[in-house]
């Protein structure tokens, strides 16, 4: 719901009458309310509130560890681990950057547009992932061209250069290592890891 919702509905009482107005704004995803106000009215029939148990060793038992103690202990080490691959990909980022800056190069047209034309597809994939229909929803597809391609020449000079650091080193990865980086990546896309492989 829009905030609206949430400020009409704070501190209401059980049979009390609730009347307000919403405008809707004009890149809302359903099509049927998008740029209108509408009239809201009813009356509170009743209030729930959640019943939250009280946390203890035997609540936590079910998602794999034996207590709150261990329970924490992991959420540390994920956030650790995980404000560790920022740092990883921050520096790779820095990295990537003065490369790029030291050695500039043309990247091949084919190559950009093949870059741009898997971006714009997820962003159609993402648009209908949220029922909006890509064809219909008002965006200037024009200006997301013009950015996304910038962000796809970026990609694939990114791609070209770390192609050639890989040959030039004679870099491998070991099978340890492979299986590694396809669970990450399997993790952080959301795919099965066969997928990723």
């Amino acid at each position: 719901t829009l905030p609206e919702f949430d400020r009409a509905m704070t501190g209401k009482r059980v049979a009390e009458d609730v009347g307000f107005e919403v405008t809707y704004p004009q890149e809302f995803p359903n099509e049927e309310v998008r740029g209108k106000t509408l009239t809201f009215t009813g009356r509170v029939e009743e209030i729930k509130t959640p019943d939250v148990p009280e946390l203890s060793d035997e609540l936590v038992k079910p998602l794999g560890v034996e207590s709150i103690a261990d329970l924490r202990d992991k959420v540390r080490e994920r956030l650790s681990a995980r404000k560790n691959q920022e740092a990883d990909r921050t520096a790779k980022t820095r990295l990537v950057e003065r490369l790029l800056d030291a050695h500039p190069f043309d990247a091949p047209d084919s190559m950009i547009e093949d870059e741009l034309r898997q971006r714009l597809e997820d962003i159609g994939r993402n648009l209908a992932s949220q029922g909006v229909d890509p064809d219909k929803v008002d965006i200037d597809w024009k200006q997301v061209l013009e950015k996304e391609r910038e962000g796809a020449l970026r990609r694939v000079k990114e791609e070209i250069l770390l192609d050639a650091v890989i040959r030039k080193e004679a870099m491998t990865l070991s099978r340890e290592e492979f299986e590694i980086a396809t669970q990450l990546l399997a993790r952080d896309a959301g795919v099965k890891l066969e997928e990723i492989r």
